[in-house]
This record gives C-alpha cells, sequence and structure tokens, in this order.
C-alpha cells in the first residue's frame, strides 16, 4: 500500500500547484492593460512629474549645500514663529 502514496500525493501537489496557477493568472492583470491605467500614459502627466521631480530635487541639493536650518528660517519669513520655540503660553519646548 505504499507505492499507491506515492501517485496520489504527487496528484496533489500537482492539483494544487495548477490550482495556484490558475488563480495567479486570474488575478494579475496583463500588461497591456495596467499601462493603460497609469498616469504616465498620459504626455502632460509625465511633463507635470518631470517638473516637480526637478523642482524637488534642486531644493534637497540647496537644502543639502547650506549649513542654516531652512525650516525656521522659512517659519520666520512667513510671519510666524521658528518652530519649536514656545508653545504659545511662554513655556520653552526645546
Amino acid at each position: 500500500m505504499g507505492g499507491l502514496w506515492t501517485p496520489v500525493n504527487l496528484s496533489a501537489v500537482l492539483g494544487v500547484l495548477v490550482l495556484g496557477y490558475g488563480l495567479w493568472a486570474g488575478i494579475v492583470p496583463e500588461e497591456d492593460r495596467s499601462m493603460k491605467h497609469l498616469p504616465e500614459s498620459n504626455p502632460e502627466r509625465t511633463d507635470e512629474s518631470r517638473k516637480r521631480s526637478a523642482l524637488f530635487t534642486r531644493a534637497l541639493k540647496d537644502a543639502a549645500e547650506t549649513k542654516a536650518n531652512l525650516a525656521r528660517e522659512h517659519g520666520r519669513r512667513a510671519g510666524t514663529k521658528a518652530a519649536g520655540t514656545s508653545r504659545g503660553d511662554g513655556v520653552s519646548v526645546r
């Protein structure tokens, strides 16, 4: 009876593999369909994304080249107190 279990086990493993592949193939969309829904498929959005990335990269580069705390300077320029100096009740939170 030991020889009978090997084909049964092999059939069960193959059945699970085929079922898994069938479910995977049914759930995962084809590349053609999924590429149509990406924002990069629209040329105008692609240009906007490139410009935004370039501005962000330039801002990061400028921030990396300076020793100043740009976040605190930005808060002062906007007319607010520097971040982390006071809660408004005179108590320092540094």
